[in-house]
């Protein structure tokens, strides 16, 4: 993953390395490593995916090294979640992933992975139906232009299973990561039974368990705040 191959940034294991990006490419290379997953957080304005210039670096750097960029993670919707929002939030993320998007497939990215755990995580039935709702017409875009866009939640594997059939969309994936599964106590067998066929992407790494902060509730009140 990016931000993994520089040293990490504020004691953050997942960071964008705004300082080596470029020389992450290289190190990539000699690790004969074929691609590297993005990372976008905020502040958007200052990394390179935002800017028709910053493309143009990451494109060079692309074809200089041979290196991908397969997947982004848009850890911008931890702090800016697609649940629990106001009406001019639910605008601006549909404008930033509608951006993601463009940029995206400016660059023959495969998939935008939105984070849906600790801070960001579904945990309600209504909370799964305002998610749906809002990723409704950025997954039509999504599919126009070629792009993926997968889900990681903290979902148990039948509810995950539940909402990817209820929305049903052909661009809709899900990132299955490791580590978020094991601090969760899930069975990764039962997982990948019930939404494998949804998988695009897997993050691997480990957490202790009951490290994660965030389970979905089904008799959690939807006005309650966090």
């Amino acid at each position: 993953m990016q931000g993994r191959l520089s040293p990490p940034i504020n004691g953050k294991i997942q960071a964008f390395p705004a300082q080596n990006w470029r020389l992450e490419f290289d190190r990539a290379k000699t690790l004969k490593l074929d691609s590297i997953e993005w990372i976008l957080e905020s502040p958007l304005e200052t990394n390179p995916l935002w800017t028709d210039g910053g493309l143009a670096e990451i494109r060079s750097a692309m074809t200089k090294t041979g290196v991908r960029v397969d997947f982004i993670c848009a850890d911008y919707f931890m702090e800016s979640p697609f649940v629990r929002m106001s009406s001019v939030q639910l605008e601006h993320n549909r404008s930033v992933l509608t951006k993601t998007i463009d940029q995206a497939a400016t660059l023959g990215v495969k998939g935008i992975e939105i984070p849906c755990v600790d801070a960001s995580a579904i945990r309600s039935r209504a909370e799964e139906d305002e998610l749906a709702a809002a990723l409704a017409p950025c997954l039509d875009r999504a599919a126009g232009k070629r792009i993926e866009i997968g889900l990681e939640t903290s979902l148990p594997p039948d509810r995950f299973q539940a909402l990817l059939k209820r929305i049903g969309h052909p661009a809709l994936k899900a990132n299955y990561d490791t580590g978020n599964s094991a601090s969760l106590g899930y069975n990764p067998g039962e997982e990948v039974e019930a939404y494998g066929s949804w998988i695009n992407n897997v993050h691997i790494k480990d957490r202790i368990l009951a490290a994660a902060r965030c389970r979905w509730e089904p008799a959690m009140p939807t006005s309650r705040v966090f």
